[in-house]
């Protein structure tokens, strides 16, 4: 298997260990013969349902067309006993830091994984944690791909991303290096997460960073798809829809 899926993979098991979000979304070897078309027609009727669905329509139709269109092809749609959605149960929390190896004799580089819980999308700490997250290791201003690449050169890439959900999150630090530089790159690495956590970051990174994240912003609403993907991702986060109208002053 890729390295990268398996250390990804193996994250996402670790840091949401105890709750649905732990589970790989292509599956496993060993559940995918699990599954029957039983299954499968069950969560169908169980959760493709009216009550359950949001319908985004974006492009050159007028508001009463889409709504005629709506209705025409789904008003005979009629929901079953709705499902019951209940909020994901919180990660099982360790008391200490956990280090996970999985040894690849033929291996010729090590693929790292550094990260912690994080907060869902809908936290007010969300816009702050985004601006930070760029500093460390966004594409504007990357500390992470400054000290491991630029000053040290172990590795080709190096960066962090937000994983928010509507009821959970994490963030994890993504970098690769040849083996026998494993244990220095990770030191390196959690220099850089300790240096942002207990140091003022400068007020060139801060506004290097606002200004990507805004700037950026455009490109998310190129096209219709795009918008109705921003929309619909609103809506199945409880956030206001003039989110991204207020984006840039907050």
């Amino acid at each position: 298997e890729d390295p990268a899926y398996v250390a990804d993979t193996l994250f996402q098991n670790l840091v949401f260990a105890g709750t649905p979000y732990s589970h790989p979304e292509d599956g496993t070897l060993e559940s995918l013969p699990r599954i029957t078309a039983g299954d499968l027609r069950s969560f169908h009727t169980r959760y493709y349902q009216p009550a359950n669905c949001i319908l985004a329509v974006v492009g050159d139709i007028s508001t009463p067309e889409a709504f005629a269109r709506a209705a025409q092809f789904f008003s005979a749609w009629k929901n079953a006993a709705p499902p019951v959605l209940t909020p994901a149960a919180a990660p099982l929390r360790r008391e200490e830091r956990q280090a996970v190896a999985i040894d690849k004799p033929d291996a010729v580089q090590t693929e790292i994984r550094i990260g912690s819980l994080g907060v869902p999308r809908g936290s007010p700490d969300y816009l702050a944690l985004s601006v930070a997250n760029e500093i460390l290791g966004g594409p504007s201003e990357n500390r992470l791909f400054k000290a491991l690449r630029s000053r040290q050169g172990l590795t080709y890439g190096a960066s962090s991303d937000l994983v928010c959900r509507r009821d959970l999150g994490a963030w994890v630090a993504k970098t690769f290096t040849r083996t026998p530089e494993t244990v220095k790159s990770v030191h390196i690495a959690l220099e850089q997460i300790r240096s942002l956590r207990e140091h003022e970051i400068s007020r060139s990174e801060l506004e290097t960073a606002q200004s990507y994240l805004v700037g950026h912003l455009a490109l998310d609403f190129e096209t219709s798809e795009d918008v109705a993907s921003q929309i619909l991702e609103l809506i199945q986060n409880n956030l206001p829809l003039d989110y991204w109208n207020r984006y840039p002053d907050q």
